[in-house]
């Protein structure tokens, strides 16, 4: 047997070679709920600030930090219940010094408030609101384009898709997704000891498993 035939190289070396001869795959759009595991092919931007408003993080009430500072539970600070903000409306609330609103997880902050107390640090007494603990500025509260600035890059071309990326894709209104088109692969098994996969192997033959990978 000539010497030649078992002349190996690195694998490096085989993956240079291979992908100097693939082609250039074009591109495709597909719908949403079909990009998963498909290759990003440009880059994904927002269309909007997520949020597009400053929300609570937590149900509680929203308030004005620095009147909380002094707030203990043997002492805690009053506000007045100014009210509730409902989910989903986009209706402009506000509070002044001395005031609180009830807000849910998700809620709009109302303008004034730069905070949030959970329920657990209240309690509520005649419709008054008892503060046990003081809350920095920003506390529970996520501000608008926290997540994703509109016109900002979430994704770069190349991405491999995840199904915590189709959320985010989603969030920012990509109902049509552009990817890198499947190739066609060809598997050629070759050897005189390779046989069908129906075929009973005699001795020193094999069943042909690659052309099924």
């Amino acid at each position: 047997m000539s010497g030649s035939f078992l002349k190996v190289i690195a694998v490096s070396e085989a993956v240079k070679i291979a992908e100097s001869i693939v082609p250039v795959v074009d591109s495709e759009s597909v719908d949403l709920e079909d990009a998963y595991g498909r290759i990003l092919a440009e880059d994904a931007v927002s269309d909007i600030d997520i949020p597009g408003f400053d929300k609570s993080w937590k149900d509680g009430y929203a308030v004005i930090a620095s009147e909380t500072v002094t707030a203990t539970d043997n002492m805690p600070v009053m506000l007045r219940l100014a009210g509730r903000i409902p989910m989903g409306i986009g209706e402009d609330r506000s509070i002044v010094k001395g005031e609180c609103l009830n807000i849910p997880t998700g809620g709009r902050m109302p303008a004034g408030a730069d905070a949030v107390v959970m329920l657990e640090y209240t309690d509520e007494v005649a419709g008054d609101i008892l503060v046990k603990r003081p809350i920095a500025p920003g506390e529970n509260v996520i501000c608008r384009g926290e997540d994703f600035k509109k016109d900002s890059v979430v994704y770069k071309a190349g991405k491999v898709l995840t199904a915590s990326d189709i959320g985010a894709l989603a969030a920012i209104g990509c109902a049509r997704v552009p990817v890198k088109r499947k190739p066609v692969i060809g598997i050629i098994s070759t050897g005189i000891e390779i046989v069908d996969v129906d075929t009973v192997p005699d001795i020193g033959q094999i069943r042909d498993v690659n052309s099924y990978l």
